[in-house]
């Protein structure tokens, strides 16, 4: 039996959940409201385990919505959307745990799954001997070691202007500082692993020295993630999400934060054409097994971070069906999203700007969009603005009812 946590705070998710589920139209008016509390969607059940657990999902003050064939008896089972605060589907999951027709183990699933997300409200994002509270937005500054990142500002090729961006960025706010020496963008082609050390490593050297902020090492080599590592760095930021398994072995040697990443195709020809029959559940699938193969080789899952790739082998209407259920991912993942929407051309095609350098804007919109979400990790090239946006866009969510 699968059970998972469900955000759906638009109408139109809802609806299509009804839809999926078979609910009988008439009632969609009514009963979406309910779905602005905690959603957990129940796979299947049986005619009569649908029934029982309607009734007692009325009488719990909380709402189930099921298909009309197990009100009128044509349907022999269903899944089930269950509406309501927590509080309310406790008391569903203790009043159904003596029941039949599978209620007993679907009591036990509920139960385990509330406990878990409200132990994890604020979890801890570990590397090392550091850790990130994601109690509020955390921002990690882009630091660019190349000639050829795609925003030309981004670029810092001389290894002080690159120490000397990630101080400026650690004076602004940063929470965490990301260093890379090979541009991803799209039609970029691989970096030497000697080119990448020396562009890197100075870097890392120099700013360890300078703060104690976390620091992360954006690379695909796990020779350069291996010596980062060696040199005080707390985190991998790998997009080719640990398909290498010595990179995994890196970061189980260290201890060392872990930033999973999805991307479809090589960052030389990612973007053409790139083709998903459900790019949702594609990047989820992809993330899960990536996680469950690296902490079965030892990485903590207090280490793991999962990053969806935005703008990596996907079109803007790829990206925006990922950012529209950010929440699901989480959810399903069990894992804080880290993201990055930083001037890429996703913020153009929304008509954000037609350059990266026209883009921070749109970044910012975009970045808050993904806040309401429950993303609270934000890669950036502009750390300043992007914590102003984002702290006062959580105080006012804060003190709504989306956080």
């Amino acid at each position: 039996m699968k059970v998972q946590i469900c955000s759906l705070e638009d109408r139109r998710d809802v609806y299509k959940v009804f839809e999926r589920i078979g609910v009988d139209p008439e009632a969609w008016e009514i009963m979406w409201k309910k779905s602005a509390t905690l959603c957990l969607l129940v796979d299947d059940l049986s005619m009569a385990g649908g029934n029982v657990l309607k009734q007692t999902a009325l009488s719990s003050g909380a709402e189930a919505a099921v298909s009309g064939g197990i009100i009128n008896g044509t349907s022999p089972r269903t899944k089930v959307l269950l509406m309501g605060t927590r509080s309310q589907l406790s008391l569903v999951a203790s009043k159904i745990k003596i029941q039949q027709f599978h209620l007993s183990e679907l009591s036990d699933i509920m139960e385990n799954i509330l406990l878990k997300n409200e132990a994890h409200g604020s979890p801890v994002w570990k590397m090392r001997d550091k850790e990130i509270k994601l109690d509020r937005p955390r921002i990690i500054g882009i630091i660019n070691v190349t000639p050829d990142s795609f925003y030309q500002d981004s670029r810092n090729y001389d290894p002080q202007s690159a120490v000397d961006l990630a101080m400026k960025m650690a004076e602004q706010g940063a929470d965490m500082l990301d260093i890379g020496g090979e541009s991803s963008r799209p039609g970029s082609s691989p970096l030497d692993l000697e080119e990448e050390a020396k562009r890197v490593l100075p870097v890392i050297r120099k700013v360890r020295e300078k703060t104690f902020l976390p620091v992360s090492i954006d690379t695909v080599n796990p020779t350069t993630a291996e010596t980062a590592l060696g040199e005080g760095c707390d985190v991998i930021n790998d997009i080719s999400g640990f398909e290498n398994p010595k990179m995994t072995d890196a970061a189980v040697k260290y201890n060392s934060g872990a930033v999973i990443m999805h991307k479809k195709g090589q960052p030389s020809e990612m973007q053409k054409n790139p083709h998903y029959d459900d790019v949702f559940e594609e990047v989820r699938d992809f993330l899960k097994k990536r996680v469950e193969v690296a902490e079965s080789s030892g990485v903590r899952h207090e280490n793991i971070v999962c990053d969806p790739g935005i703008g990596f082998g996907k079109t803007a209407a790829h990206n925006l069906a990922l950012l529209r259920r950010l929440a699901d991912m989480k959810a399903y993942l069990d894992k804080p999203v880290y993201i990055g929407l930083s001037r890429k051309s996703l913020v153009g095609a929304l008509g954000g700007g037609q350059t990266p350098a026209e883009r921070l804007y749109g970044s910012l919109s975009l970045s808050t969009l993904a806040l309401t979400e429950g993303v609270m990790l934000f890669r950036t090239h502009d750390v300043l603005e992007t914590k102003k946006a984002l702290d006062t866009a959580f105080e006012a969510l804060r003190n709504g009812r989306w956080v």
